[in-house]
């Protein structure tokens, strides 16, 4: 069994008995009613010496495998941390502060459960994304709503769910605005605000009850109380190859009911995955490019001064999530693009793209072409005709592709920033071509570079000189090389 499982059970557990002042497990002894209980509800000694006993036992400390607990009853306001400062990436815990800004919009009339936000994650209503989010913790509906309040991938709507605390904006550190980092603290009142407020937010609550049955809080709890939880959790947060973020908030219905925050990294031991030796060598390794390079910044990044480096073997399906989810955390949104004639935005409505790259025989049972388009602006869709600008004429692609590894899929349509592969049949494209609805545009700024090896070309089989000859020009027309020919005896020489 996990650690992340037995861990969870344990907490739950203990933190009810040390709370609730008894040592043994008696529901109907606490009378919610009662004001003489609510003095001792919470024994933060006790609590504080259960949670040093935990840490000491499984060799805690509080930075590379860390936790951090908040406890609230909600009825007394009567709240207890630990570990309170530690600051933790919030994985899939920001789609409930971010469903309660959308009850706030259906509450005030803007919206309603039917209505439907479409955008590049969904297609879906209010009431399919709040499902989806918060009970199967799906991320594509979790970014829409995201993308519906206005905020940002990074950032999940940090500016606005502050509201739900009572923190002043001061007390937050840079990484929760820029990349969603909470603590315990402000997740817990999160939970508080919510458990408060029923009318206000009539749907999250019930979609919480539904989350994660058997698991997390609910580990020993199923049939005993009614629970409302939401976890998160995430590896490998900003490429480092130790880092494991699991944490769970809810609500427990006690006759007292209880808000409870577990946020943790790497309570599962990396030793015991690699074992001691290995793991020791790693954690040297990274203290030393830690101690070398710069602490790694997103915008340095973004303006082209730096570029990240990723260890890992697609061979083996090692690190090559963590790559792809490390660019959805930091690659920059789509940039405006240089023409001749003016420059355009991806905000604009009309698609513009142009062809970066060809590459000849990638099915090697056609000898075909793909050439690659970026999208500058608007949509691109199948079957419509576009302007070819050089050639003057229009076309229209019925089999446009992506790739992805080693598989490629037809699609639809595509977005600002979207690579396309359109068929290159016959020599259609070159490099630098551009395709628009109509606007005569040239994007200017494709890198041209002088040759600097020269090869002479030999035919060694005269029979077969066309064929020689297609694969001189498909070399060019991909632009990895260029072709001279010797102006006194007629020999071809290759130049890159």
């Amino acid at each position: 069994m996990k650690m992340r499982i037995r861990f969870t059970a344990l907490l739950t557990a203990a933190m009810l008995l040390c709370s609730l002042g008894v040592h043994a497990f008696a529901a109907e002894t606490v009378s919610p009613a009662s004001p003489a209980v609510a003095p001792a509800l919470i024994d933060a000694a006790e609590l504080q010496k259960m949670m040093d006993d935990f840490v000491a036992e499984y060799s805690l400390d509080k930075q590379s495998r860390s936790i951090s607990v908040g406890f609230c009853y909600l009825k007394t306001g009567d709240t207890w941390y630990y570990n309170a400062d530690k600051w933790y990436y919030s994985a899939s815990m920001y789609k409930v502060p971010v469903a309660m800004l959308l009850a706030e919009r259906e509450l005030a009339g803007e919206i309603t459960q039917d209505t439907v936000f479409e955008n590049q994650y969904s297609t879906n209503s209010l009431a399919e994304l709040e499902r989806r989010s918060i009970v199967n913790s799906d991320n594509n509906t979790g970014h829409a709503m995201v993308e519906w309040m206005g905020g940002t991938y990074a950032g999940k709507c940090a500016d606005q769910i502050i509201k739900y605390t009572n923190l002043p904006k001061s007390y937050f550190p840079q990484d929760f605005f820029d990349y969603s980092y909470y603590n315990v603290e402000f997740y817990t009142q999160v939970l508080k605000t919510l458990y408060n407020n029923p009318e206000q937010f009539p749907h999250v609550l019930d979609l919480m009850k539904q989350a994660q049955p058997g698991a997390y809080l609910r580990t020993n709890l199923e049939g005993k109380y009614d629970v409302a939880q939401k976890y998160g959790a995430f590896e490998e947060v900003k490429a480092n190859p130790v880092k494991n973020n699991n944490h769970v908030g809810g609500i427990i219905y006690t006759p007292n009911p209880i808000a409870v925050t577990i946020m943790s990294v790497n309570m599962e031991s990396f030793n015991k995955r690699i074992g001691d030796q290995d793991a020791e060598k790693l954690r040297e390794d990274l203290d030393l490019v830690d101690g070398v390079y710069p602490a790694f910044d997103v915008e340095t990044y973004r303006s082209a001064e730096v570029a990240p480096v990723f260890f890992g073997s697609a061979l083996n399906n090692f690190g090559v999530q963590e790559l792809l989810n490390c660019f959805v955390e930091i690659a920059p949104s789509p940039r405006p693009t240089k023409a001749e004639e003016r420059e355009v935005q991806p905000e604009e409505p009309k698609f513009t793209g142009f062809i970066f790259k060809i590459t000849a025989n990638i099915d090697p049972n056609h000898r075909s072409c793909i050439a690659f388009c970026k999208v500058c602006s608007g949509k691109f869709q199948r079957n419509v005709p576009y302007l070819h600008v050089r050639q003057g004429k229009t076309m229209r692609f019925t089999s446009p592709t992506q790739f992805m590894a080693q598989r490629k899929s037809t699609i639809d349509e595509a977005w600002p920033g979207d690579i396309v592969g359109l068929p290159d049949t016959g020599g259609i494209f070159k490099i630098g071509d551009t395709l628009t609805e109509g606007e005569p545009l040239h994007f200017r700024g494709l890198p041209s570079f002088s040759p600097e090896l020269f090869k002479y070309i030999e035919n060694d089989d005269p029979m077969k000189s066309k064929q020689l000859q297609k694969g001189i020009d498909q070399l060019m027309d991909e632009g990895v090389a260029q072709l001279f020919v010797n102006q006194f005896n007629g020999r071809k020489i290759i130049g890159t």
